[in-house]
């Protein structure tokens, strides 16, 4: 019994994850060194004090009565929360918080093992940004293969009309603008294809 008392210690010791011990009034009995590299607070720092976490100014949050309660009930609750370390910055993690029985089966502790998920919740967040973009190129690839066939239909009459006989002047004038003012606004076009992927950039395209 002592070997495997040791040997739970040992593991809880030397985890990578946050445990805390608190009694049924909350205020911390136990964290181990994970916390203290994790918070940068002290094992005698964090000792009889509540966990941040476990409260929000003089105002409890929903989230938290709900866990209190759920907790208060003997039920294992699972969630999300944002701490501060004793440096002032953020860092987001998941906790599982348990209660503890004793033989009688009264709830005398809660255990809560909690995980620095701030790295995570990053590259998430980035995903989540690239998939806009790639949703954003993907329309503009789309508005700028209509506006192409439109300009390229606009150019073609234009060509057209050019070289129709019986035009006047003026009339030849107007559709050279509109095959000139067609090939201008193409440019955009390029850009929009180019912001979608579609397109390797090639200096000097649009000269």
């Amino acid at each position: 019994m002592q070997e495997s008392h040791d040997r739970l210690a040992m593991i809880v010791e030397q985890a990578a994850e946050i445990v805390i011990i608190t009694g049924t009034d909350a205020r911390i009995l136990y964290v181990n060194p994970a916390f203290e590299k994790i918070t940068g607070y002290t094992r005698a720092e964090a000792l009889a004090k509540i966990p941040a976490s476990s409260k929000a100014g003089n105002r409890m949050t929903i989230s938290i009565v709900r866990m209190w309660e759920a907790l208060q009930r003997g039920e294992v609750w699972h969630g999300h929360f944002v701490n501060q370390r004793k440096d002032g910055t953020h860092y987001e993690e998941e906790a599982n918080i348990s209660p503890l029985r004793n033989a009688a089966g009264a709830i005398v502790n809660y255990v809560a093992v909690k995980r620095d998920v701030t790295h995570e919740v990053k590259l998430e967040a980035q995903f989540r940004q690239a998939q806009k973009m790639e949703a954003i190129g993907q329309l503009a690839g789309g508005v700028a293969h209509d506006f192409n066939n439109i300009l390229a239909n606009v150019q073609a009459q234009a060509d057209l009309l050019k070289y129709e006989g019986g035009l006047s002047t003026e009339t030849v004038g107007v559709c050279r603008r509109d095959h000139h003012q067609c090939s201008t606004r193409r440019r955009p076009d390029r850009q929009l294809l180019l912001f979608s992927r579609r397109e390797v950039f090639q200096p000097g395209i649009w000269t």
